[in-house]
């Protein structure tokens, strides 16, 4: 399972068309005598982060480090804005206030619980400043950064230029970009890693009617894909959940929301949750599942609203998402989770292999090594390498196919592949307690095993091994 404590390690730009959200609330119990409308009793007042600002402070709400990057006004609506950003620990130098500009405030009123009025919008129509100026400060706001997530709600903020900018910084500095698009012209788009359309928005973009099903998503989300560049294509499809194209494999994750009780930023919080996960280094799967989640939950609050990391873990406990996906880690997930189980002051035993057809054999030095220490990672030898020690026709399974295997396991904590001979490098990272190999290897012969505390060479089981049971099934 994915540690959420690792979210408060990741750092995220977040640029885009910056909002504030007004709710009057109130009850509702005649029509006024002066036209056929309700009169509306006041009971309350309530500011919150809109468009962009939602995506920062869903962000904030989960422990992330965030920095806001784009225009207010030089207005009380602005400063409003800013005081509930900072109030939430976000970072706002990079949230420019300009004289020329009015920030765009959004009103709802909303009358005997959750009945929803009418929505005043103000200043929508205020022209951007020239912000080219401004573009020169993204690179310094970028440094430190694992992820950057575009925000775009057609207020004039994303346009090409700024975009692209963006993109072309990212893609310098190694970050994932993240888009939430607007509008049917996303060539400005292109290059990203990660685009978040709801069903709306990717049905616009495919030029043709189709219908919300998964064989009609399916039929057209790589194309999509192919045209813009964009390696992942998430699509957001309300009542039936989400599907992910991921540049390999097409999948679709059911909704788990129980009760719509306002859909206002239910996006917002969606792409925030995949960008924190995604600044992790977390599987792409495990990720967007968990976003699904969250956006449960969103959907189940009044106005605007975040999600927190306990109310996730809840939920996590609750719908068993795969978990067994979520312990195969990248290289850099696992360093973090690493840090994480030293900071906490575990042991960590690290035992590595090919494991391509499982057997008695591995499961037994398994379990041996899970007793040497409190967290167990496997790291296993991704295909190239299993080919050169093993020749060709192997591995007979597939790196991620072994790697779930092995996650499956419960007295292993995570598992990660690694491309080079021997795992030396790996271990230099993880500097683990325990170094764990069976018993016919000498020590002599184990790489890296300067990194490790100690070596444990668990007894070997004569008799199993893969080439044994690939050569039996042959001959069978």
């Amino acid at each position: 399972m994915i540690s959420l404590d690792m979210l408060k390690q990741v750092k995220i730009l977040v640029a885009g068309d910056f909002m504030l959200d007004k709710y009057c609330y109130g009850t509702i119990d005649r029509l006024s005598p002066e036209a056929p409308v309700p009169v509306l009793q006041v009971k309350g007042e309530r500011n919150m982060p809109g468009g962009a600002a939602n995506v920062v402070n869903n962000l904030s709400s989960l422990g992330c480090s965030v920095k806001a990057f784009g225009v207010i006004g030089d207005d009380n609506e602005g400063r409003l804005l800013r005081g509930v950003l900072n109030g939430a620990g976000a970072d706002t130098t990079y949230l420019f206030s300009e004289q020329s500009y009015h920030t765009i405030v959004k009103t709802r009123v909303v009358g005997n619980g959750s009945h929803q009025i009418v929505r005043l919008d103000f200043n929508e129509n205020t022209p951007y400043p020239d912000i080219q100026e401004l573009l020169y400060n993204l690179k310094e706001a970028l440094i430190g950064c694992d992820v950057a997530i575009l925000s775009d709600y057609g207020k004039g903020f994303c346009d090409e230029n700024t975009v692209k900018t963006l993109t072309s910084l990212c893609h310098k500095f190694d970050i994932p970009v993240i888009i939430d698009p607007k509008g049917t012209d996303w060539h400005r788009y292109c290059g990203a890693t990660w685009i978040a359309p709801n069903f709306n928005e990717f049905a616009a973009m495919t030029g043709k009617p189709i219908n919300n099903t998964d064989e009609e998503i399916s039929a057209n989300i790589t194309e999509i894909s192919s045209i813009y560049d964009i390696s992942n294509v998430l699509v957001t499809r309300s009542e039936q959940g989400m599907t992910l194209y991921d540049g390999e494999t097409i999948s679709h994750i059911r909704a788990r929301v129980k009760d719509v009780f306002d859909v206002s930023g239910a996006g917002d919080t969606v792409v925030a949750v995949l960008g924190a996960l995604i600044g992790t280094g977390s599987e792409k799967q495990s990720a967007v599942e968990i976003a699904n989640l969250a956006a449960g939950i969103a959907l189940g609050k009044r106005g605007t609203a975040t999600v927190t990391i306990a109310e996730l873990e809840a939920e996590l406990r609750t719908n068993r998402i795969d978990r067994i996906s979520a312990k195969i880690m990248t290289w850099d997930a696992l360093f973090s989770q690493v840090a994480i189980w030293k900071s906490e002051e575990k042991t960590i035993a690290v035992a590595n292999g090919c494991f391509d057809i499982f057997h008695k054999g591995h499961a037994s030095l398994i379990q041996a090594a899970s007793l040497c220490a409190d967290k167990l990672v496997m790291a296993i030898n991704a295909d190239e390498t299993v080919r050169k020690l093993k020749g060709e026709g192997r591995p007979i399974n597939n790196e991620l196919d072994r790697a779930y295997v092995l996650a499956a396991l419960e007295s292993v904590d995570a598992v990660v592949i690694f491309g080079e001979d021997t795992p030396e490098e790996l271990l230099s990272h993880i500097m683990p307690d325990v170094l764990v190999k069976g018993s016919d290897y000498s020590l002599e012969q184990l790489a890296g095993r300067q990194y490790a505390r100690r070596v444990e060479l668990i007894e070997y089981i004569d008799g199993y091994s893969t080439t044994a049971i690939a050569e039996k099934t042959e001959q069978d």
